[in-house]
């Protein structure tokens, strides 16, 4: 559990609790007075997550937790007038804060928290976090995140600004690092879809195969 106070459910959210951890960790994140989320990923949650609602959340909705094996993942290309980098650790990430802020519609201060370093060497291909950008010229105008743990490699903080999407930025920031992670030996590639998303990550191959459920709190 985290509770940040910033006005926005990523900054403050508890994942997975148990049975007995769920009504102190919903009674946290409300006297808060923050808005806030509670997310379960397992299915052991279902049999409780429903009393979520006694605590002013709503019942948790699910998003689909997708997965494509990458030898099958299609191709994509980055459209005329556009660039693809690696955000590496002795640059100035603000750029690539500043366009998940807009993308996602969420506080800087949470993109500060989304875009971490910590833990990662110079920047070598098989680092456990990496970020990603598409360049227009010289603006940040979409992001995605790289993870590699636990075998697989997954997928976040996948955003376009809303003046350049629809060209094919989101699916290629999704593809390539996926590509460059198949390269490293990684077979298996995962991630949770917004509505927004889905279709796109349905285009590059991926099926649904699980969810996450959210409960929300906006007070």
């Amino acid at each position: 559990m985290v509770i940040t106070g910033l006005p926005h459910p990523l900054a403050n959210m508890a994942i997975d609790p148990s049975a007995d951890e769920l009504e102190p960790c919903a009674k946290a994140l409300g006297a808060s007075g923050c808005p806030s989320m509670l997310v379960f990923t397992t299915h052991d949650a279902t049999a409780f997550e429903a009393e979520v609602t006694r605590f002013g959340f709503s019942e948790p909705s699910k998003t689909p937790a997708m997965a494509v094996d990458l030898a099958e993942l299609n191709q994509t290309a980055m459209p005329d007038g556009y660039t693809f980098h690696r955000l590496m650790p002795h640059q100035d990430a603000r750029p690539w804060m500043r366009a998940a802020e807009e993308s996602f519609q969420v506080p800087y201060a949470v993109c500060e928290i989304l875009c971490s370093f910590e833990g990662e060497s110079e920047g070598r291909p098989d680092d456990d976090v990496q970020f990603f950008m598409a360049m227009c010229e010289d603006e940040v105008v979409a992001v995605s995140a790289l993870v590699l743990a636990d075998g697989v490699a997954g997928m976040y903080c996948v955003g376009t600004l809303p003046d350049h999407r629809g060209k094919g930025l989101g699916a290629h920031l999704t593809a390539e690092p996926l590509r460059l992670a198949r390269n490293l030996g990684y077979r298996v590639g995962v991630l949770q879809a917004s509505k927004l998303g889905y279709p796109v990550y349905e285009r590059l191959g991926f099926r649904t195969v699980a969810s996450m459920r959210i409960a929300t709190r906006m007070p």
